[in-house]
């Protein structure tokens, strides 16, 4: 059987710790100047539009759904604006020669727009790695962990296919089990497994 592995991109493919507070810091900034949100109200105002639409890892569509308003403009402002090389993201030839060696099919699957992502496929010098990026373009109106983004994947991979998802998040892997798809968690964490997680990995250089 066809092997098909998912690998996440933020937080499984590299730390993105640092990422994710520039991001904060730019998205906290352009709410306040475009939509009149402060500062001290944003995280709030994150945490019930998240609640609303269901889209944990993408708080830049939950905006752009409730607002109306382009989500090329708010990506723009934030993922366009990180700065990869602060954040610590450099070539990490060890990770690419490992995945090299995997006899399964290779894809990264992430809820951060295509643009952004190339840019931290090409920065981890992992270009040619993968055979495709799906991104949020690919699963939009979507996403992880909602249903009907794992089924938009689905569709653009071979039906007779043993897929396994690679990610940092119990919620998303919590998804791709009830599918039927394996599921590895990645990370430092020693919390007892969820029975949904078939793996827990602290480095990709694990995977076999």
């Amino acid at each position: 059987m066809k092997q098909i592995y998912l690998f996440d991109s933020d937080g499984t493919l590299y730390d993105a710790e640092d990422a994710k507070r520039q991001f904060d810091l730019f998205f906290r900034t352009f709410a306040d100047h475009r939509l009149g949100i402060a500062p001290g109200d944003f995280q709030e105002t994150r945490k019930r539009l998240i609640k609303k639409y269901g889209i944990l890892d993408s708080s830049a569509h939950c905006f752009s759904r409730e607002y109306g308003l382009p989500i090329a403009e708010i990506y723009a402002e934030t993922y366009d604006r990180i700065d990869l090389a602060s954040c610590g993201v450099r070539s990490d030839h060890r990770l690419r020669k490992h995945l090299l060696s995997l006899r399964a099919t290779r894809h990264v699957w992430t809820n951060a727009p295509r643009v952004y992502v190339r840019r931290v496929v090409n920065a981890l010098g992992l270009a040619g790695v993968f055979e495709q990026c799906f991104c949020l373009e690919d699963t939009e109106p979507y996403a992880k962990p909602q249903r009907e983004a794992y089924d938009a994947i689905q569709r653009k991979l071979p039906g007779d296919a043993e897929i396994t998802l690679i990610d940092d998040r119990c919620k998303n892997l919590e998804t791709a089990h009830a599918l039927g798809w394996r599921t590895v968690l990645a990370g430092s964490s020693t919390e007892q497994l969820p029975t949904y997680v078939h793996r827990r990995i602290t480095h990709l250089t694990e995977m076999t």
